[in-house]
């Protein structure tokens, strides 16, 4: 969406670029259990569905969090980095 709107811009092609970004990069696939979780923090946490399942599969997968969002950093649910 960013290239579409002339934000940003790549010498290459986007595909290839996250190909490159993402070759030493482990993605976990998204899992019930996460779904669940994600559903489970509460009503008082990030709205963004997206952040919710990027919280939970931190909390579930024992990872830090690398984030500049106030209100993940300060939910307490997850170490964060940034």
């Amino acid at each position: 969406m960013l290239i579409e709107k002339k934000r940003i811009g790549f010498s290459f092609p986007i595909d290839e670029w996250i190909n490159l970004a993402l070759s030493n990069v482990l993605l976990l696939p998204l899992s019930p259990e996460i779904s669940i979780k994600a559903a489970k923090l509460g009503n008082t946490f990030h709205g963004d569905p997206a952040d919710r399942i990027i919280t939970a599969t931190a909390i579930l997968n024992d990872c830090s969090l690398i984030t500049k969002d106030e209100r993940i950093q300060n939910s307490g649910l997850v170490s964060t980095i940034w």
